[in-house]
């Protein structure tokens, strides 16, 4: 999909359209807390106004490094937002990682509803990946959510990992059609991460995995190499905190019961030998 490199002439801009603008244009080097100050400052008429004059004079295809277009997703365009939506999905690596690192510096609901559907691709996408993180950081940023969700972003956020990607896809299938219907109260927080990051359990086989604590995003992963079978030495290829589970269980309840029993087999000899020798003893006098 080509891009339209062609910017905003603006001496075909009515006056007042040029001031605002220009306005906008030299918040960019401000930051995003200033750009959506002095877009919050335009009154609905002129925000209409200035978008439509920008789409005229644009039309062309999405061209996520471009700031008229940039400006044109700030003011609400839902043309241009689709055809972002498009190459985040369609587009090539390049094209995708640009329309997201667009799309995710827009503080609006509608920002999320377009990167939605990237979770459902398949688990390879890397732009599935970046949209995961994207998200989460976005979040925060964007009022107008229930406030169990803020918290939620934030404990995902904070035990990401392997994890995060599940997460939000299961959070997308849930309440996409809240964010459809613009029914952003509606949203509700989705699955948490394990505290601990993973649960590893043993299956009928006797080989080792890892579940996800709690949620049907939870149904897993990877199988881990089975333990020692007749001496051989296995090395699991896991996380830190599947070794330390596996080894755990190697050392169990039934293996201390071996070792207690053992224990107390010996202090009986013990004890059998030293009143033996007492009792030689004895007699020798």
């Amino acid at each position: 999909m080509g891009c339209s490199l062609r910017g905003v002439e603006l001496e075909k801009l009515p006056q007042d359209v040029q001031d605002d603008y220009l306005h906008l244009r030299d918040a960019g080097p401000l930051g995003d807390e200033v750009r959506d100050q002095r877009l919050a400052e335009l009154s609905t008429e002129r925000r209409l106004r200035l978008k439509q004059w920008i789409g005229a004079e644009l039309q062309g295809e999405a061209n996520p490094n471009s700031f008229d277009q940039a400006l044109l997703v700030y003011l609400g365009d839902e043309e241009i937002t689709r055809r972002l939506a498009e190459l985040l999905i369609h587009g090539d690596g390049r094209q995708s990682a640009d329309a997201l690192a667009l799309l995710r510096t827009w503080h609006d609901p509608r920002a999320i509803e377009a990167i939605g559907p990237v979770f459902l691709l398949d688990d390879d996408s890397e732009v599935a990946d970046l949209a995961t993180q994207a998200v989460l950081e976005m979040i925060p940023k964007i009022a107008g959510f229930r406030a169990e969700v803020y918290p939620w972003d934030r404990e995902v956020g904070q035990g990401l990992g392997y994890f995060g990607r599940r997460i939000l896809r299961e959070w997308w299938k849930a309440n996409a059609i809240h964010f459809q219907r613009r029914d952003y109260l509606a949203v509700q927080p989705g699955n948490l991460p394990p505290k601990d990051g993973y649960e590893p359990y043993r299956a009928a086989d006797g080989t080792y995995h890892m579940r996800m604590e709690g949620g049907e995003a939870a149904n897993w992963t990877p199988s881990l190499p089975p333990k020692k079978v007749m001496g051989e030495e296995t090395t699991p290829a896991t996380p830190l905190r599947a070794m330390a589970a596996l080894s755990k269980e190697e050392g169990g309840p039934a293996r201390k019961s071996s070792v207690a029993i053992g224990s107390i087999v010996m202090l009986i000899l013990l004890f059998a030998f030293v009143a033996g020798g007492a009792i030689y003893v004895t007699r020798r006098k």
